[in-house]
């Protein structure tokens, strides 16, 4: 196998300081700070206050330690802590240790160092790295190891311990040091050391050829021409040797040269658990066998060369397998196009997703065909239109990319549609050393499309020596091949990233609900757990590729059931995907005479099928499936729903016969606004608490339509009004209705949203929104001027302009109009209640609307809240009522379901359906024969319809202005009619009443 290192902590010390170590520095930071001897540099740009300093807060051991915290923000740190003068003796070499850990490490992202001097406790002086400490790191306490330093014998050194931070972090981390310690272990004209333990690493595959190897170095003063010998001993958990093997070094190493040897055996673990690697370097005449052998620890776990199928088809194998992707790299980086640059004036390295860019083929993923793609600098890439990508020049076209693979999984990350995910992960490329890079190769049908990252770092690093290469080959048949040149750059902390184990490698279908994963990051309550799984991380010269095998799988689909309309010859669209393609499909239709089979009218890309259905009569209920079957061999067949025709889907065709009232909502489904189906349930709660036969209709799922003038009253809601093309199709369906009011048969609206009167307020009058709100409902909106002086407008009546979030208070009744009680007041629960006022038309509107001198009136006004008790616009208006003589309607800032008690969103629709004159009118009664009808005033006729002779004459009525104590008798009847009397049944006879229906035949 070809598993780089892995590292999950800084350089950790893998077995106890050698005996015959001498000290040259100690320091637990006990007493005076600083340290005698020691120096402090303040570089950055806050010059005083925050500097390296002694903490009794945070410290490994003792009481104290050494502790530099960043400073104000838009400020730079650059803190050095120096150490005094330390003389490296003659034929020695140095290991520096220390403890360390990050106190507050969320919001910086620099890197801190630990650099070396050989001249002066100068800045400029510190030219040597000995370690780059990068972001974000350990937040406990780590120990950490630096054991192959350059030759510092007889030489006198400083060493600097330097803590930075960028502009803008504002005391985001704090760098926490404790018992530093250098040591020097003498070494004679012959001494060949182990450095390092290269392979196996931290993790190692089960039933894989591994080839042990180890960095040796020639810490002597001479060089060394004589052959010498590697020992490699593996052990496992149970004391048992599972191999062993001495590997001969015949080169030669010169004074202070260091290089790798790599064992000719192979060790193929059979067994998954822990084992114990020795390694040992042996040479003849040797003066200090103290650094001959390092112990590590490796993991052996469970690699998955294959997977799958998933729900379409889709398999991976990787290069590990026999039979998978042989491991070939397409070197673009000299010949292929910037994707960072692309159609672009700037480079942008960080979370960047690119500008469209084109295949020059369609590629098939997941049964559609895609011509282009989004590249992000995060190593994923999208094929179609996602939720992240700005289009340039937009306001965040350079930084849209995403980072956050750990936030869902996959399938089921909704916001990655089309998703091809190659190493996810925090990623970034500096300009003049990273880019994205593609390319398309070769002629139809074999041609072919590059995709690489090249020489990138982690987010939480800098750039050193080595960088990451990884790159994606599309495919004109469909295969997507992954390919990994380096997947490590040494980047250690609390969370790793190299070598994958914070990186998703997966692909996921457009609708998301399909995919597969290689390796994904778990991480669970935000706190990073590890890859799983863990025998599938990343290593150079790795090779996935993705493909479909045989069709196995019947055709999906993908649906957006179609509610309630208007429309009597709608127009059904689903899609259908396969592998294969499709054999037939049908759309199976009832109406109420049985299925009835229809076949695709119209297709288009990607694989959308329409049905257009036959002419279809008001109040009919249409039920309805799809089934389709594949051109495979099995030809798979399925339908949608699954165990159709048991379970169909259905819709109605509007109105229904006898509803006079209409919910019009926002829609209760995802994307739409009342998503979490907080108001709609209320308004059918009240509705139908009153008895009141209705029908519903989701305003915001059709592009055009028309109210029925067979509608009374509309009762129309929008949570999270906005101003676009929806609302004002709204708009002019809601003022059309309006206008088909009459004196005797007026229309009526009643209408919540908590957003309408602020949006529209800085709209242009030609907007149709705009018209409606200030024209027909009469309605105006206070904007904040100045919030410490009235009026105190906004968009929060109740928490006022500083709060964000939901705010108690009450709003109270004024009198004077059909809904409400002066002095009641009634308790809610709001976040954007919009300030408004009650006014007549607007002149420039005076023209277009019937009776523009009338005005609305007070309803409500806000009352109890936050700000002292009150609300912040303490009786300022959030309901107004309109009587226009044509039409009657109600409006209120507040959500329905902001009133907080349902018995009073019951009283508001009652109070409503009273004022609309609307009555539950599915009780019927009857008049038997036929002849003339008389009416006394004191009733009102609805719904009246008289037959002369045979079938019997049918009435419906409605008494008015009647009280609980009046009485209905109706004579010469066969049979006595139901009374709605105060939206109770009330049924009597008498001898004598007090108010009388007579019919006279």
């Amino acid at each position: 196998m070809r598993l780089l290192k892995i590292v999950t902590c800084f350089i950790v010390l893998i077995i106890p300081l050698l005996l015959s170590a001498e000290i040259l520095l100690e320091e637990g930071f006990e007493n005076s700070f600083p340290p005698a001897d020691w120096t402090i540099l303040n570089l950055g740009d806050q010059t005083d206050g925050e500097t390296w300093m002694q903490s009794g807060t945070h410290h490994y051991s003792g009481d104290y330690s050494a502790f530099s915290q960043d400073g104000a923000q838009n400020e730079g740190m650059e803190e050095w802590l120096i150490t005094p003068a330390i003389s490296v003796p003659l034929n020695s070499y140095i290991e520096l240790s220390f403890w360390h850990k990050y106190q507050w490490a969320s919001d910086a992202s620099s890197p801190d160092y630990v650099l070396i001097s050989i001249t002066t406790p100068t800045a400029e002086a510190f030219t040597d790295t000995a370690l780059t400490v990068l972001f974000p790191g350990p937040t406990s306490w780590t120990e950490v190891l630096v054991n192959d330093l350059p030759d510092y014998a007889g030489q006198t050194i400083y060493i600097a311990f330097v803590h930075t931070s960028l502009t803008g972090c504002g005391w985001g981390d704090a760098w926490v040091l404790d018992d530093i310690q250098l040591n020097y272990f003498e070494t004679g004209e012959t001494d060949i050391g182990l450095l390092s333990i290269e392979v196996p690493t931290e993790y190692s595959f089960i039933n894989t050829e591994i080839f042990p190897s180890g960095r040796v170095k020639n810490f002597g003063n001479t060089d060394v021409t004589a052959e010498f010998v590697v020992n490699c001993e593996i052990v496992s958990e149970s004391s048992v040797t599972v191999y062993s093997s001495t590997m001969p070094y015949q080169g030669g190493l010169i004074a202070g040269e260091i290089d790798t040897v790599t064992f000719a055996d192979a060790w193929i673990p059979t067994e998954i658990g822990s084992y114990t690697v020795t390694m040992t370097a042996i040479l003849t005449g040797d003066e200090n066998s103290e650094n001959d052998f390092k112990v590590i620890e490796t993991e052996v776990v469970q690699h998955y060369g294959t997977g799958g199928p998933d729900a379409f088809g889709y398999r991976w194998i990787d290069s590990e397998v026999e039979g998978g992707p042989e491991y070939d790299w397409i070197e673009i980086c000299e010949s292929g196009t910037s994707a960072v640059m692309y159609a672009v004036s700037d480079f942008y390295g960080d979370d960047n997703f690119s500008e469209p860019i084109e295949f020059g083929f369609d590629f098939p993923f997941y049964g559609i065909n895609y011509s282009y793609f989004h590249v992000d600098i995060n190593g994923e890439i999208l094929l179609t239109e996602n939720t992240w990508y700005n289009h340039y020049p937009l306001v965040g076209w350079g930084t849209d990319g995403n980072c956050f693979n750990y936030m869902m999984p996959i399938p089921g990350y909704t916001n990655m549609p089309a998703l091809i995910a190659v190493y996810w992960d925090d990623l970034e490329a500096d300009e003049g050393v990273g880019d994205v890079y593609f390319q398309t190769f070769g002629d139809t049908p074999n041609r072919y499309c590059v995709v690489e990252w090249y020489n990138l770092r982690f987010h939480a690093g800098t750039v050193e020596d080595t960088t990451l290469c990884f790159e994606v080959i599309f495919h004109e048949n469909g295969e997507v091949i992954f390919q990994y040149q380096n997947t490590a750059v040494g980047q250690v902390s609390s969370i790793p990233h190299d070598n994958g184990q914070s990186a998703t490698v997966a692909i996921q279908n457009e609708e998301t609900d399909i995919g597969l994963v290689y390796l994904t990051e778990i991480v669970e309550n935000s706190e990073y757990i590890g890859p799983e799984p863990i025998g599938n991380l990343l290593y150079n010269e790795l090779a996935i590729r993705f493909y479909t095998g045989p069709d196995e799988q019947p055709p999906s689909f993908v649906y957006d059931e179609i509610g309630n309309t208007f429309n009597h010859t709608p127009e059904l669209s689903v899609k259908i995907v396969d592998m294969t393609g499709l054999l037939k499909d049908s759309l199976y239709l009832n109406t109420g005479d049985g299925w009835q089979a229809i076949t695709h009218s119209g297709f288009e890309e990607p694989n959308i099928y329409f049905y257009e259905l036959p002419y279809i009569q008001s109040n009919t209920t249409v039920e309805y499936y799809f089934n389709a079957t594949d051109s495979s061999e099995l030809q798979n067949s399925s339908t949608l729903p699954e165990d159709a025709p048991t379970s169909c889907y259905s819709f109605k065709i509007l109105p229904t016969e006898g509803n006079v009232v209409l919910l019009a909502h926002s829609g209760t489904k995802p994307g739409y606004q009342d998503y979490q189906n907080r108001e709609f349930p209320k308004y059918t709660m009240a509705l139908d608490d009153a008895d009141v036969g209705y029908d519903i209709y989701n305003w915001a799922e059709f592009e055009s339509y028309n109210f029925p003038e067979s509608y009374t009253a509309i009762f129309v809601y929008g949570n999270s009004m906005g101003h676009g093309a929806r609302e004002d199709t709204l708009a002019v369906a809601l003022m059309n209705f309006l206008d088909k009011g009459t004196n005797e048969n007026p229309k009526n609206i009643f209408m919540a949203s908590d957003e309408l009167p602020n949006n529209q307020h800085a709209l242009p009058n030609s907007r149709a929104i705009v018209k409606f709100y200030q024209a027909y409902l009469r309605g105006g909106y206070i904007p904040i001027a100045d919030p410490t002086l009235p009026p105190f407008g906004g968009t929060d009546g109740i928490g006022g302009p500083d709060t964000y979030d939901y705010s108690n208070g009450s709003v109270i009744g004024v009198g004077g109009t059909p809904i409400g009680e002066a002095g009641i007041e009634l308790p809610v629960y709001s976040n954007s209640p919009d300030v408004i006022y009650g006014r007549s038309c607007p002149s420039w509107y005076e023209d277009e609307v019937v009776n523009p001198e009338i005005s609305s009136e007070v309803v409500f006004k806000f009352e109890d809240g936050p700000i002292g008790g009150h609300a912040y616009a303490y009786h300022e208006a959030c309901g107004i009522w309109l009587d226009n003589l044509i039409y009657k309607s109600f409006f209120t800032s507040f959500d329905i379901s902001q009133f907080t008690n349902d018995d009073d969103i019951k009283m508001i629709i009652e109070d409503a359906l009273n004022a609309f004159g609307i009555f539950d009118l599915r009780d019927k009664g009857d008049v038997n024969g036929d002849g003339n009808i008389d009416v006394a005033d004191i009733v009102k006729m609805v719904n009246f319809i008289l037959n002369i002779g045979e079938p019997p004459t049918n009435i419906e009525f409605c008494a008015a202005d009647m009280n609980d104590d009046d009485e209905i008798n109706v004579l010469d009847v066969v049979k006595l009619v139901n009374v709605i009397l105060n939206n109770k049944g009330l049924a009597k006879r008498a001898d004598n009443p007090a108010t009388k229906f007579e019919l006279i035949r």
